[in-house]
């Protein structure tokens, strides 16, 4: 029996928001920290994390913009108490 030690050989993660690609150094439930400050806007946008080459992605509402450059990214996500995803679709 082969047994594994749990940790993931490659993992990667983007947020994609407005045409705009930011990587991540680390995600949670509700932020991201990016690996570079960028001014990131307000509007609905995917988090993309890859594990081993097989991604999953999850669309996300950022509410509020901040007042500049940061790594820290607060979001939500997409359902109905989402504003901002009716104005996208």
């Amino acid at each position: 029996m082969e047994l594994s030690n749990g940790h993931s050989s490659q993992i990667r993660g983007w947020l994609i928001v407005a045409n705009d690609r930011f990587e991540l150094s680390q995600v949670g439930p509700d932020s991201c920290i990016l690996r570079a400050q960028a001014l990131v806007p307000a509007g609905v946008a995917q988090v993309t994390i890859d594990v081993d080459g097989r991604s999953t992605t999850s669309a996300v509402c950022i509410c509020n913009k901040t007042s500049g450059p940061s790594r820290l990214v607060n979001f939500e996500p997409v359902d109905e108490t989402c504003s901002l995803a009716e104005d996208q679709a």
